[in-house]
């Protein structure tokens, strides 16, 4: 498993398949978010949270995970204050499509509807 840093708030992990297979698991089993991988993504989350100084009281961690065509899963966690995460949830409850932008995106539009509204994001 390799985690990189790529920001103070993103992080991109990539588990090989045969990783995966080594402790009993599939690509599929992950990404599908099956519950016999909990103990695994409860591993990355722990892993991310250190390298994102993440602090649960007021930010969350979004997640997207993505199976590779070789098989190998790649996965981007972003940390955001917690207004935010209600801004996008307030978004999606709308009937805004938010499932095909990526992580930034969804934050920039978070913060534009709250701007409009007079929130302070």
């Amino acid at each position: 498993m390799i985690i990189v840093k790529m920001n103070n708030t993103t992080v991109e992990c990539n588990i090989a398949a045969s990783e995966l297979r080594e402790i009993g698991l599939t690509p599929e089993s992950v990404v599908n978010g099956e519950m016999r991988s909990v103990p695994f993504m409860a591993q990355i989350n722990r892993e991310v949270g250190e390298q994102l100084d993440y602090n649960p009281e007021n930010e969350v961690l979004m997640m997207s995970k993505n199976m590779m065509a070789d098989g190998s899963v790649r996965i981007f966690a972003v940390k955001m204050n917690k207004t935010i995460k209600e801004a996008l949830c307030i978004l999606e409850g709308l009937g805004v499509p938010l499932n095909d932008l990526t992580e930034r995106r969804k934050e920039k539009m978070a913060k534009a509807f709250m701007s409009v509204a007079g929130l302070k994001p």
